[in-house]
């Protein structure tokens, strides 16, 4: 989008309208849109717009410091173009100059041509209510949104779109573009006029979750459906709260749209930060404003919670599990009821949901250091471990021999799982007259092309891609979103860290690819950014690092520390608070780290996953771990360690689960803190 002064569908739309003077008392309010029915059968449903609004619900209320009394909902049939338009209108005349304003829209975009000549590009984007495209409903404009946001008198004001205008259409039945074809019937949007506002009094700040021309995916993350983008924005939120400038926001969607990408083997669309440069780096919330909270505890807690019921001696209830997306897998910590710190450590309790009832999710306890009570609050861990089963549909082929290739890929790699044409598949095999092409979930990204062959020889091309999706599954599965360490991990200069980038109207975009490229070094080819991997990496407090690669072939490799470094190079990878960690610290021959990250054959795409712990005995179950000839093995004990370390004293002993739960027992010393940062890098010829 090129338009000066109009609102883009398909992003997050930060209206910081500086307020001058004494600060009133500060209240929240919101309003949150998700629609996943449509009435007019032009517009085909969605499945993941409800839980998006459902999950920024949670978020805003138990992270954000929203009142629950002032966060208003409106789904499916609630969410008509009256019914929009009103409820908008009503936000605006109930927020105050000093009042934090949250809006939240999931669902279907589009776009129109435009009518008064206020676009560049000649279309005003628009977004469609529950009746959009039944007769005499019109979509809603963004002329006709920005006309009302504009007179929100609050100083703080968020809005976010997950919607898109791409014209792209999946080939997926699971994974659905948030987009439909314009609106035909030109007549309803003749009469459409534009009050002028001048940009210079609405200076702003534009997080785009993808360009334009790109499209919005709604798909199954971690076996829920959601928007990508707003699932990402969610999780930062969560992680990083209140107070996070909106160039660590824009990071954070970027490192959760990189883990989320290699769910699904696709290119995440590309998250886009533009606006002034003096506010990218300010806080959005800032600490004063946090302990000025309306919501429900003292100043807004740390993490988003859940509330914790019990149910027997092994098992506890996450009441309203689903609306956190706690899912068959996910690992949870359980505290104490009030807790707001949720410090790690801390945690009474550690365990796994194994079900679902309802709405409610079922904890399996693995660990216990007191009896839980009701009310107790629930944090996650880690999110599913998805590479158990790894879903393929082979199309194009006799009957017969899809048969004898599901047997022989099979027969090489058994967690796969053979799904039909109606079925959520992670990899499409087409067969056709030139030979097979191997896509990613939605259909839209070509992962693999090769000619026709022998069913055992295609087997083995289809077994190699499974198994090394379900290494680098497992591996994004360990994650620790209750950390209090702040991380960040980044190839220099390649990845939207580095200088700004002039924009538009006196802005400053900050933008980039959530995978990086990287080519393969041919002998004797000099050594330079573009075929040699470095990595920067910065903590808020002293760490010790561990780096863990998973190659093409699905392969788990400790890239750091290792045998060739230099015993001055940050020994056993410690890294002291505030320092970039340059790794190596130089291409040249004779550098101070000792070693040189080339890739060599096949290409393909590989996963980097950056662990910074705060003892030196979690660094080592790390890397132990990660060392196992038996990769995803390996890596679910190192999961289950880690999660049951946010239990204080236990020294964790990776082993076969226990029918009943642990009681944790006193010991030293404690592992301690950790958290991970993922990148995903294509390595070309």
């Amino acid at each position: 989008m090129q338009a000066t002064n109009h609102i883009s569908t398909l992003s997050i739309l930060v209206l910081l309208l500086i307020g001058q003077g004494a600060r009133a008392e500060v209240h929240h309010h919101a309003l949150l849109i998700g629609i996943n029915e449509y009435a007019s059968p032009k517009v085909n449903n969605l499945n993941g717009a409800v839980n998006d609004v459902t999950m920024m619900h949670r978020i805003l209320v138990t992270r954000l410091g929203f009142d629950e009394a002032n966060v208003r909902m409106l789904t499916n049939e609630e969410a008509t173009r009256k019914g929009i338009l009103k409820a908008i209108d009503v936000l605006v005349a109930e927020a105050g100059e000093e009042d934090v304003v949250y809006f939240h829209y999931s669902g279907h975009g589009s776009r129109q041509k435009d009518k008064n000549g206020d676009e560049d590009d000649g279309f005003d984007e628009t977004i469609l209510s529950h009746d959009a495209r039944t007769p005499g409903v019109r979509d809603i404009l963004d002329d006709e949104l920005e006309r009302r946001f504009a007179r929100i008198r609050s100083n703080r004001v968020f809005i976010v779109f997950d919607s898109c205008h791409s014209g792209t259409i999946t080939r997926s039945a699971s994974v659905l573009a948030r987009t439909v074809p314009p609106d035909d019937r030109a007549e309803l949007y003749e009469q459409q006029t534009r009050e002028v506002i001048a940009v210079k009094e609405l200076p702003h700040l534009l997080m785009a979750g993808a360009p334009p021309d790109k499209e919005a995916l709604d798909a199954p993350i971690d076996e829920g459906f959601y928007g990508l983008f707003t699932y990402s924005l969610a999780r930062t939120f969560d992680r990083l709260g209140p107070s996070a400038s909106p160039r660590q926001l824009h990071a954070g969607v970027k490192s959760e749209l990189a883990r989320i990408q290699e769910q699904f083997f696709i290119r995440a669309p590309e998250p886009q930060l533009e606006g002034p440069q003096e506010k990218i780096d300010l806080p959005l919330l800032s600490t004063d404003e946090e302990s000025e909270s309306a919501g429900p505890q003292q100043g807004p807690s740390r993490r988003a919670w859940l509330m914790v019921a019990p149910a027997d001696d092994s098992r506890v209830r996450l009441l309203d599990g689903v609306s956190m997306n706690a899912q068959p897998g996910s690992q949870w910590a359980i505290y104490l009821p009030g807790e707001t710190r949720f410090d790690f450590g801390n945690a009474i309790a550690f365990g796994v949901v194994r079900g679902l009832s309802g709405n409610d999710s079922i904890l399996e306890l693995e660990l216990t250091r007191q009896t839980i009570e009701q009310g107790s609050r629930a944090v996650m861990l880690t999110p599913p471990d998805l590479s158990g089963s790894v879903p393929l549909r082979i199309e194009g082929v006799t009957q017969q021999r899809q048969s004898s290739l599901q047997r022989l890929v099979k027969d090489r790699y058994q967690g796969v799982e053979f799904v039909d044409a109606g079925g959520f598949a992670r990899f499409v095999a087409a067969y056709d007259s030139r030979g097979w092409n191997i896509t990613d979930a939605a259909g839209l990204t070509q992962i693999l092309a090769f000619p026709d062959a022998a069913d055992k020889v295609i087997a083995q091309r289809l077994s190699d891609i499974i198994g090394r999706s379900s290494h680098a599954l497992a591996l994004l599965a360990l994650q620790n979103p209750a950390s209090e360490i702040s991380l960040e991990a980044r190839i220099p200069a390649a990845d939207g860290f580095g200088g700004p980038e002039a924009g538009t109207r006196g802005l400053t975009k900050v933008s980039g690819d959530t995978a990086k490229s990287l080519s393969i070094r041919k002998p004797g080819q000099p050594r330079g950014p573009g075929n040699s991997l470095v990595l920067e990496v910065q903590a808020d407090r002293d760490v010790y690092l561990t780096i863990v690669d998973v190659d093409t072939e699905g392969n788990v490799n400790l890239l750091f520390p290792n045998n060739y470094q230099k015993d001055s190079f940050f020994p056993d990878g410690y890294a002291p608070a505030g320092t970039v960690v340059r790794i190596p610290d130089s291409l040249g021959a004779g550098n101070a780290a000792g070693f040189h990250w080339d890739y060599s054959p096949p290409a393909g795409r590989d996963t980097i996953l950056v662990f910074a712990s705060e003892t030196p005995e979690m660094a080592k179950i790390i890397r132990q771990l990660t060392r196992q000839s038996d990769s995803v093995s390996g890596i679910s004990q190192l999961r289950s360690a880690l999660g049951a370390a946010v239990v204080r004293g236990v020294t964790v002993v990776p082993d076969q689960p226990a029918s009943e739960p642990q009681v944790a027992q006193e010991q030293e010393p404690a592992l301690g803190d950790w958290t991970s940062r993922s990148i995903v890098i294509d390595v070309r010829e």
